[in-house]
């Protein structure tokens, strides 16, 4: 399961997983029910915390498949079979760190009142916002590039901003790797 911060990198997630026939949508965590992946997974529910998109020199790196490479931490819960209907989603403080750090580098300080603005847009004008973000990449480029760099989109300023990858595995008490 992949959880975003960023309400916008849901929906342009979403937009390159959809094929005809299949359509991808991004909805809240408290929609979801997780019973049958936790079930799946003998009690475990598996996420990824989606920080940015994967990089190289200015240009989005894609898949063969058509998506995007997500740069995420990944954490699992064991989920008792009483517990399987309320799940607490508890962010670890460092992923949250480097999630801000990296957004910060990249000048996007008001991050969190973007998604706030986000978030108050009505479906169209969201989908609007996702087709000039998409319109705006600067490039792409195959998997099997060197990641040496994360992308970011900038709702505001409606640009894209590259962070070098370094940032985001850097620690966050201010000490290198």
């Amino acid at each position: 399961m992949s959880v975003y911060i960023s309400l916008f990198d849901a929906h342009i997630d979403a937009a390159f997983l959809s094929k005809p026939g299949e359509q991808y949508h991004a909805i809240p965590a408290c929609e979801f029910d997780p019973r049958e992946m936790i079930w799946s997974n003998d009690g475990n529910l598996h996420y990824f915390l989606h920080c940015g998109w994967g990089a190289s020199d200015g240009r989005l790196i894609i898949r063969r498949k058509g998506n995007l490479v997500s740069l995420c931490g990944m954490d699992t819960v064991k989920v008792s079979p009483e517990g399987s209907t309320a799940i607490d989603l508890n962010i670890d403080s460092k992923d949250l760190a480097h999630y801000n750090r990296m957004r910060d580098s990249a000048g996007l300080y008001a991050h969190e009142e973007c998604h706030s603005r986000v978030m108050a847009l009505g479906e169209r004008e969201r989908m609007q916002h996702v087709a000039r973000a998409i319109d705006s990449m600067p490039g792409m480029v195959p998997v099997g590039c060197d990641i040496n760099q994360m992308a970011m989109y900038d709702f505001d300023a409606a640009q894209w901003h590259f962070v070098p990858i370094d940032v985001l595995y850097a620690n966050t008490d201010g000490k290198e790797p």
